[in-house]
């Protein structure tokens, strides 16, 4: 296939409708908080095929690079797309990856999911929102917490790889019989450049492991979607850890356990020396409180105490 011919079949430059909900910088997720981290917003000038065509049992999927820069809870992700048409009746499910970086390209592909942070494959139904603006524009947002619950990623730069399964009648057609569905572009360049795989190589150009854009042809520098979530506390923000004091220690009767600054209300376990929990109990963060440690046998123990602004762990005596 002459390299002219496959560009046209990858990438589509027109104009489309726009459908892109503008990012408040702070949404909920039930009653989780969660927040835009990242938005790579479309901006109208390519498209590129991104998706899955059971009938050949041919996937073609982009995947673009996003870095956080501390240990985050991801929340919620959104992909912006365009299908020609028929998009309801021609998707049965979502092929949806978080791959690990391998010195500027993704560290795993469909073919080789091991050590992959996230591997979510033909998800439907709950958790998957589809915003279809009736002509061409298609948003899709996934929410992890749903479909992946307490999903955690430490920082790190990552790869987003994801597409429809689509009933169409052939991937390489572009036109609105093939009703296939193409990843929006974007200007807001992030990191490395977006990669294409053709895992069966159906385009013929043997793209079987993820190549980069510019090696195939491509002039596009990202692609569209946004992460919301959450980033966690890192040791040196744990305010819990270190604002606490235990005291006495060891202890032949209470334990008091001082703050050095109010709290939400915390939960206090209490583990022996084998992880059992032995006691628990919730208390407010403010000020002094006092942890009735008088029916614990003589020994070592763990007082595990969380909150909102942290956690930690201390060990104490009990004689």
């Amino acid at each position: 296939m002459k390299k002219i011919t496959l560009l046209f079949l990858l990438v589509s430059s027109f104009a489309f409708s726009q459908f892109t909900s503008e990012a408040s910088g702070l949404t909920f997720l039930g009653s989780e908080r969660t927040d835009i981290l990242l938005d790579q917003v479309e901006d109208g000038a390519n498209t590129i095929v991104s998706c899955t065509n059971t009938p050949e049992a041919a996937t073609v999927l982009c995947a673009d690079d996003f870095t956080l820069t501390e240990n985050t809870r991801i929340d919620a992700l959104t992909i912006r797309g365009t299908v020609n048409n028929g998009l309801a009746a021609n998707i049965t499910g979502w092929d949806l990856y978080i791959f690990s970086d391998n010195g500027g390209s993704p560290g795993q592909d469909p073919n080789n999911l091991a050590g992959a942070p996230l591997i979510l494959q033909n998800v439907n139904g709950d958790g998957i929102t589809i915003v279809d603006d009736g002509v061409t524009a298609v948003d899709v947002e996934f929410n992890i917490q749903t479909l992946s619950e307490g999903f955690e990623l430490v920082a790190g730069t990552y790869w987003l790889s994801v597409g429809p399964i689509m009933n169409i009648t052939d991937i390489t057609d572009n036109t609105a019989a093939g009703q296939r569905y193409n990843w929006d572009s974007s200007a807001d360049a992030n990191g490395s450049e977006p990669h294409l795989i053709d895992v069966t190589d159906v385009f013929g150009a043997g793209l079987t492991t993820y190549t980069p854009f510019s090696t195939i042809g491509v002039a596009v520098s990202a692609l569209s979607f946004s992460l919301e979530g959450e980033e966690l506390l890192s040791v040196g923000d744990n305010l819990l850890a270190n604002n606490i004091s235990v005291f006495p220690n060891p202890t032949s009767g209470d334990l008091n356990i001082n703050f050095a600054r109010s709290f939400e209300t915390l939960n206090v376990d209490i583990l022996n020396v084998n992880g059992q929990k032995v006691l628990s109990q919730e208390m407010e963060g403010v000020g002094s409180n006092t942890l009735a440690t008088s029916r614990l046998a003589n020994g070592v123990y763990f007082a595990q105490i969380s909150s909102d602004q942290g956690s930690t762990t201390i060990k104490f005596i009990k004689n």
